[in-house]
């Protein structure tokens, strides 16, 4: 008969039993405890063989409930009389601090703002240990990374200002990573520098063109070896590299009061953590006080415009004026008439870049005798995927191999929403003999040369050309603007203007958007001002944000209605402000359901603490967890 395995529980040292550090004996530990109803800090006591490593932003280990957990110190504290019976730290993980107090205060703040978890943050924030990288750490040195007669000549200008907290809007016929780097030459001299990126791609992008000028840095990216993340996190939170570039979840990584955060594309979605509690990197940005700001973009998103509208940042764009032509569609044609002439034109100096606003090949099938929108049975809508495809079912995948219309029984089609592959078999029509690139979904090019093409892309899937393209075209454009989305007009202007931007100097532009729309002046004025305004004044007079702050519940229906009697019982009774706004349940598919409350931002914190609230009481009383977002990107 085979032996049970002997296994040893972790035994706690009385205090009486164990010399405690003499100096500031009691740690105040954040605990990895899981649990949203014990999201305060411990104590504990630090026994003498950890009082020169047990420092605050250190990695311990420490009893909880009959377990061994992972912790932070926070800070240390004396030894009074009513804690004279605390547990001792297990053991110090690691000597080498993670956070700083700056780092330690922020993660704070932000618990605080998405109504979250502070570990959940500091998943986000920190990455996991690895003891290798540790050993690695020890051995290197400081660097210095611009050569020395760079660092002479840099004359920045406005950017240049030691204290500084700013929107720099991207000229037009300048590649962004040649931007960024000038930017990032100029804030280096002055102190570190963190470069935020919304995607991977953007990132390899500009460590490529900072490595083309012989100018190091670090890459904190999550999609690294762990390893590797953790050393490169390391050197940078030490001083010993100054530049570093990441994605959203860098944004917390500590730095001196002399640093500079630099953030592109600030109002991306990829910058929105989507994981529980779904803070996004720009809002994280300006809750850092200490360290200078710049976003970069083309359009500002709404809470940037109103902080520029506030002059709580400042201004950085060039005065300049782009030729873009707006011809709209008189019959729903793809593309009209007065494209062609400019497209020919184009072609015979070099590529020209069509922009278009979905990828696939028909979004929608109707009927063409009677223009019903068919779907499911199931409720999705039909599509198709390719010229003289069986009409498919978008949710559910059903075919429809002999479609006919429920309403008039018609087999006409007729399809809408058009997608990238139908444009490509139109243009290529449209233009015999030009060579036709299609970058979008599995397909994308980086980059293509400068010989006449036709580059038919879906946002996102633009390619860089060495001297900018001939023309850009931007089809379709009222379906760019058309989204219900919260953000679509946001994404909509920096769409436009980033995609026009890629053109050459002195070369003519074409929106297919009647000419009288206010974005066709913005784009040739390469200004955003009058358009940021005036939507900030719909969102004022709708109660959206930036002025007004919305939480975001979704769950099962059940849960959702019992939520929303709650609050409302709560308002009743003068726990919840007035000026609440209790919007639901909203049904969604598949028995779940949302409830959305929006409140005036000198509201917004007590109703975020009474979100917070809540959500502690159903985590004692073990109820299912709801998603919750503060601020979502989308509301869907």
């Amino acid at each position: 008969m085979a032996t049970r395995r002997l296994t040893l529980r972790a035994q706690v040292v009385s205090a009486q039993a164990t010399a405690l550090a003499e100096d500031l004996p009691v740690a105040q530990v954040l605990v990895d405890t899981g649990v949203p109803h014990l999201d305060q800090y411990f104590d504990y006591l630090i026994p003498q063989k950890y009082a020169d490593s047990a420092q605050s932003g250190v990695r311990v280990q420490v009893p909880f409930n009959s377990q061994e957990l992972e912790g932070v110190i926070l800070s240390r504290t004396e030894l009074d009389q009513s804690r004279k019976n605390l547990k001792s730290i297990t053991k110090v993980l690691s000597p080498i601090p993670i956070m700083s107090s700056e780092t330690i205060a922020l993660l704070m703040d932000c618990a605080k703002r998405w109504a979250s978890l502070p570990y959940d943050i500091i998943r986000s924030a920190i990455p996991p240990r690895v003891a290798s990288a540790e050993r690695s750490f020890a051995a290197v040195t400081e660097e210095s990374l611009l050569p020395t007669e760079t660092k002479t000549k840099i004359d920045g200008g406005a950017l240049a200002e030691p204290k500084l907290r700013a929107y720099y809007a991207l000229p037009p016929h300048s590649a962004v990573e040649s931007e960024l780097r000038e930017i990032i030459r100029v804030r280096s001299a002055l102190g570190p520098v963190l470069v935020i990126l919304p995607t991977t791609r953007s990132l390899v992008n500009l460590q490529e063109e900072l490595v083309a000028q012989g100018i190091s840095s670090v890459n904190l990216a999550a999609d690294l070896p762990r390893a590797e993340r953790y050393l490169n996190y390391l050197l940078f939170a030490s001083g010993k590299r100054q530049i570093a570039l990441g994605l959203r979840g860098a944004v917390f990584t500590p730095m001196k009061a002399s640093s500079t955060i630099l953030l592109y594309g600030e109002q991306s979605e990829h910058l929105y953590e989507p994981r529980t509690p779904g803070w996004n990197a720009r809002d994280v940005a300006l809750l850092r006080k200490e360290q200078n700001l710049i976003l970069v973009g083309y359009s500002p998103s709404s809470e940037a415009a109103l902080l520029i509208e506030n002059s709580e940042l400042k201004l950085v764009a060039t005065k300049t004026h782009v030729k873009v032509l707006g011809l709209a569609q008189s019959h729903g044609e793809l593309l009209p008439s007065g494209i062609f002439p400019v497209v020919r034109n184009a072609l015979k100096k070099g590529p020209v870049l069509a922009l278009v606003p979905r990828k696939g090949y028909g979004n929608a099938l109707l009927c063409s005798k009677c223009r019903n929108i068919s779907r499911c049975t199931c409720g999705g809508r039909l599509i198709v995927s390719a010229k003289n495809a069986v009409p498919i079912c978008a949710h559910c995948a059903t075919a429809f191999p002999d479609w006919r219309c429920a309403f008039c029984s018609s087999n006409e089609k007729y399809i809408a929403s058009r997608g990238i592959d139908r444009f490509v078999e139109e243009i290529g029509r449209a233009f015999p003999g030009a060579k036709i690139i299609n970058s979008s979904g599995e397909n994308i090019f980086d980059r293509v040369g400068d010989e006449p093409a036709i580059v038919v892309a879906t946002p996102g899937a633009q390619p860089r050309t060495t001297g900018g393209y001939s023309a850009v075209v931007i089809l379709e454009g009222l379906r760019f603007l058309a989204d219900s989305q919260l953000r679509a007009m946001e994404s909509a202007r920096e769409i436009f203007f980033s995609t026009i931007a890629m053109s050459a100097p002195d070369t003519t532009s074409v929106v297919v958007l009647d000419e009288s729309n206010p974005l066709i002046g913005e784009l040739n004025r390469w200004s955003i001002g009058r358009l940021a305004r005036a939507e900030l004044a719909d969102r004022l007079a709708t109660k959206l944000p930036p002025y007004y702050r919305q939480v975001l519940f979704q769950g099962e229906a059940r849960e959702i209605l019992r939520l929303s009697e709650g609050f409302v019982q709560m308002q009743s009774d003068l726990r919840l402000p007035v000026e609440v706004e209790i919007i639901g349940p909203i049904e969604k598919s598949g028995g779940e359901a949302a409830l959305l409350l929006t409140a005036p931002l000198d509201e917004s914190a007590e109703l975020i603490q009474v979100v917070a609230q809540v959500n502690r009481r159903r985590s004692v009383a073990k109820k299912k967890a709801l998603s919750l977002r503060i601020d979502p990107y989308l509301i869907s």
